[in-house]
């Protein structure tokens, strides 16, 4: 015997234990009989009938007189028996049984291949049993119908031909954005996206024809507002009586996964706060640009002058606003078909296909020209630098045209990265003036510093950054508080308007060595002020001469004009400061020897 033949008899014999092990567990009698009437099959059923204390393979090649002592049945059974092997033709009875029930008996004739007679197959069930079927049946319609109409899922039955609907349950109705009714009257076809109908359609037909048993797909409900509900369909054939051309059809709302599939997908590809492409997105399409259709290539690369400046003095809210506005005019001054990235935190890079290096330098002075307008929701000077170069003849690779555009932008940063951070700190001075209060502070701190300075002979070039630093020690407060800003982020900003004022000096080559006079006005002489905590004469002079006059200053226009005694009021106040808050020594200097003067303007 061939191998193959082995493997063949092999699986004939697995599917006979399996066909034989399905007969066992039917609810009804089953058996096999030769032409002599001897069995030769029983199923578990029907040998329960017989079976007493002896195994099923006992009652094998018996027949039917053998195993009861009923003459009645015995002669019944072999009457029809006779019947079916004489003339073939099927025999069906009812008989009445012992327990006052019914059976109902079916017997065929057996033929071999040949179509040679060879026994009897019969069946036999229990009527009573059929009966009770019939009104579990009754029952679970009645279930269905509930579960049918209830489902969370929209369920509908179709015609496969005309796509009209049979019966359609709630939920579809409202998945589909129809009324019952509507649904039951209108084809599937009125109400799906129109990119969707041809794959639906086809697959009704693979269905109708019987090459699939099933399908799924997804696709798209347009309701009549226009909405577009995304669902996950599945059809399969619905059997009614001998109508083969219904389908069953179940859809399942999947809108907000579509939804938050997409906005994945989105996220991956662009940034989240510009809305622009990302670096990944940029990386992606580094070696399409390159072929030659897309030339002449352009690239810009562009750099948000003090961004952390903005961010460190003004908060990211406001760096936030920087670089939306920065990739706001950039898409509208290049145009859809330039692929904007933001591929760094201050850095965006712009890829122009089929654009000259002329036209790319013109985009880049428009988009130089929107920035310098002023913007009142922006804090600072918007500044951005800018390199340009095209792909060409003499330029081969991106690599190359990368370091040519880098170089010329940071070339360019190199002179208008300072001049944005003096111009912003030039607008903070001059918002000082629109908030009359603290610059009439900080005008009356500079007076009374300059006269401490002058009482103390301080060299000129220190008392001239004596009286800078006083006039700017309320900077940081400047730079909070607009409409914008919640009472919250005020409040912590107003406590920490020295750093803030550090950050901003200390960026200007100009006022950076001015910058640790302003940090420090409001350490305490003990040691219990802030931000570092310094003691004593560790803390500047100019800081200390600051923080007495800012004291005195303060003192003073908390004091009703009513009061007579305001200055005496106030100088009891700095006595009691002297040794803990402030320099004793400067206290005594200030309120024995300058507050005697005349008030001049210095």
């Amino acid at each position: 015997m061939t191998d193959g033949l082995k493997k063949e008899n092999f699986i004939k014999g697995k599917l006979l234990v399996r066909f034989l092990m399905i007969l066992d567990n039917l609810p009804f009698d089953v058996w096999m009989k030769d032409e002599n009437e001897k069995y030769i099959y029983m199923n578990k059923r029907y040998a329960e009938t017989f079976l007493q204390d002896g195994e099923r393979t006992e009652m094998m090649y018996k027949t039917y007189a053998e195993l009861t002592d009923d003459e009645k049945e015995i002669e019944r059974a072999h009457n029809s028996d006779c019947e079916v092997l004489k003339t073939g033709r099927e025999h069906i009875s009812e008989v009445k049984t012992r327990e006052k029930g019914y059976r109902r008996i079916y017997k065929k004739l057996l033929r071999d291949d040949k179509e040679n007679p060879i026994g009897i197959l019969g069946v036999g069930e229990d009527i009573n049993m059929t009966q009770k079927a019939i009104k579990r049946l009754k029952q679970s319609e009645a279930k269905f119908r509930t579960l049918f109409e209830e489902a969370p899922m929209g369920i509908g039955i179709f015609d496969l031909v005309t796509g009209q609907a049979y019966q359609v349950n709630k939920r579809f109705a409202e998945i589909a954005g129809l009324s019952k009714s509507e649904a039951l009257t209108v084809p599937w076809l009125a109400y799906t996206h129109p990119e969707d109908i041809e794959k639906n359609t086809r697959m009704n037909m693979l269905l109708q024809r019987g090459e699939i048993p099933m399908y799924m797909m997804e696709k798209r409900f347009r309701h009549k507002d226009g909405k577009i509900i995304w669902v996950n369909l599945t059809v399969a054939k619905y059997y009614q009586d001998d109508d083969t051309s219904r389908s069953i059809c179940m859809v399942e709302d999947i809108t907000a996964r579509k939804e938050a599939e997409e906005r994945v997908r989105y996220l991956s590809n662009h940034d989240e706060l510009t809305g622009v492409y990302n670096r990944r997105y940029f990386n992606s399409i580094e070696e399409e640009m390159t072929k030659e259709e897309n030339r002449p290539l352009s690239l810009i690369m562009a750099d948000v002058n003090g961004l952390k400046m903005t961010n460190d003095v003004f908060g990211h809210v406001a760096g936030d606003r920087l670089l939306k506005r920065t990739a706001e005019i950039m898409a509208a001054v290049c145009g859809s078909s330039a692929s904007i990235c933001r591929t760094g935190g201050d850095e965006f890079t712009i890829l122009l296909p089929r654009t000259t290096g002329e036209q790319a330098r013109y985009y880049v002075q428009e988009m130089k020209r929107r920035i310098s307008v002023p913007d009142e929701s922006l804090r600072v000077v918007h500044s951005v630098s800018f390199g340009c170069d095209v792909l060409n003849d003499d330029i081969k690779d991106l690599e190359h045209l990368f370091s040519n555009a880098e170089g010329e932008m940071y070339k360019n940063k190199l002179f208008e990265s300072p001049k944005m951070r003096k111009e912003t700190i030039r607008l903070v001075v001059a918002g000082m003036r629109d908030k009359g209060e603290i610059f009439e502070h900080s005008r009356s701190v500079m007076r009374y510093a300059m006269r401490f300075g002058k009482a103390l002979q301080l060299p000129d070039e220190q008392l001239a950054d004596l009286k800078t630093a006083a006039f700017m020690h309320d900077i940081g407060s400047a730079c909070k508080k607009n409409g914008k800003d919640s009472e919250k982020e005020f409040d912590k900003a107003t406590a920490k308007h020295s750093e803030t004022g550090y950050q901003i000096l200390r960026l200007t080559k100009e006022y950076k060595h001015l910058a640790e006079f302003v940090l420090h006005h409001h350490e305490s002489f003990d040691g219990t002020g802030f931000p570092s905590g310094l003691r004593g004469r560790v803390i500047p002079l100019e800081s200390r001469i600051i923080a007495v006059a800012d004291e005195y200053v303060h003192r003073l226009s908390e004091l009703s004009d009513d009061d007579g005694n305001k200055e005496k009021t106030a100088v009891e106040g700095l006595k009691k400061l002297a040794g803990s808050k402030l320099d004793p020594e400067l206290v005594d200097i200030f309120t024995e020897e300058i507050l005697k003067e005349k008030d001049t303007d210095d």
